[in-house]
């Protein structure tokens, strides 16, 4: 799985990495074929802001020519901003959690998730994000904490830490200090 912030922090990193580097991936990995007898399926997201129109934008996960669609129709909203310095990777980790089903997993395997960003995460995510988002009803707020634990049961998990010039060097060290 592969998530992309797509809010207006991140400037141009979002749109190049639709429409260079992550073409460039697919087609590597559509020319190289099946490893191991075993073809890749990823999935593409876009995570922004919760007070984004497109807070959190998940495909489904492919392995063919369909990839590229589903990144294509990842939205660039470029907003953001309700929180200083932080974004709703939560939602990321709620999917990877509870919203994901992998083959791999039957066969005592995890998958690969990378989360690209700038910003730092809320230290929870809300009952109320989750019902907005997902539809799923939960009794209490998840705490970051608790959401990285159980995303991690399924998941090697990476965060590719983009560090842009919105917050100046001063906070560079805070927010890749936080991941």
């Amino acid at each position: 799985l592969f998530a992309l912030d797509t809010t207006g922090s991140m400037m141009l990193v979002p749109e190049r990495l639709i429409k260079k580097d992550l073409l460039h991936l697919l087609t590597s990995l559509e020319s190289t074929g099946a490893t191991n007898g075993q073809t890749p399926q990823i999935c593409f997201c876009g995570v922004a802001d919760i007070t984004d129109d497109t807070p959190f934008q998940m495909g489904q996960f492919e392995a063919d020519n369909r990839m590229d669609g589903w990144l294509q129709k990842i939205n660039l909203g470029g907003g953001g901003g309700s929180e200083p310095m932080h974004e709703a990777y939560g939602l990321v980790l709620y999917a990877l959690a509870r919203k994901t089903k992998c083959d791999i997993w039957q066969r005592g395997k995890k998958g690969y998730a990378v989360i690209t960003g700038d910003e730092m995460c809320p230290s929870s995510l809300s009952r109320q994000t989750i019902q907005k988002v997902f539809g799923d009803t939960v009794p209490e707020n998840l705490s970051l904490k608790d959401l990285l634990a159980e995303a991690q049961e399924k998941w090697n998990l990476y965060f590719f830490y983009v560090a842009t010039v919105s917050y100046g060097e001063k906070n560079v060290d805070r927010i890749y200090d936080f991941w």
